[in-house]
């Protein structure tokens, strides 16, 4: 049983994309808690947790974004917790690019009448 959700919520992508479009890269490493406000500042969708881990797993399932663990072990051995990488994959960007472009046809076309 896949314990994610049917169809995940976009505005995690467009939060992503957001970030990784003000470092000009194609990843970012925000904390949860960071992509959660930031999803409720933009949208006024607040999520808990648990509800923000199942929409990230059903991304990575679907193939919009690429999380990577960067937790690593010091030299004591103990393990130093670090927040995911996230990368845009081709299928987001893809989606973004038609976005933007859907957007600047609409306005140019709205900016003519």
């Amino acid at each position: 049983m896949d314990s994610y959700v049917n169809t995940p919520d976009m505005r995690i992508v467009l939060v992503l994309a957001r970030l990784c479009n003000r470092y000009d890269k194609l990843y970012c490493y925000p904390s949860n808690q960071t992509v959660r406000e930031l999803v409720f500042r933009f949208t006024g969708r607040s999520m808990s947790a648990r509800t923000f881990w199942r929409h990230v797993g059903a991304l990575v399932r679907d193939g919009w974004i690429h999380r990577q663990c960067r937790h690593e072990t010091n030299t004591s051995g103990e393990l130093e917790l670090h927040s995911n990488m996230y990368v845009l994959c081709r299928r987001s960007l893809t989606w973004l690019r038609s976005l933007g472009t859907n957007l600047w046809t609409h306005s140019a076309s709205a900016a003519n009448r």
